[in-house]
């Protein structure tokens, strides 16, 4: 059926310890609320309803 050389292919499976992966940071870790005025803090709400509303009006 087949004419010539051909291929072959070996597989070894072995055990590997890999170190353990720290999850994700929290945002308050990255941005604490507190290193924010009250007005960046309602301008990000707003941002965050305007967007809440295009998911809203995708999923529609």
């Amino acid at each position: 059926m087949f004419i010539g050389g051909g291929f072959g292919l070996g597989l070894t499976v072995a055990e590997v310890d890999l170190p353990a992966v720290p999850g994700p940071a929290r945002l308050s870790e990255i941005l604490p609320p507190g290193s924010r005025t009250p007005e960046e803090k309602a301008l990000e709400l707003g941002r965050l309803a305007r967007l809440e509303a295009m998911i809203a009006a995708y999923r529609v």
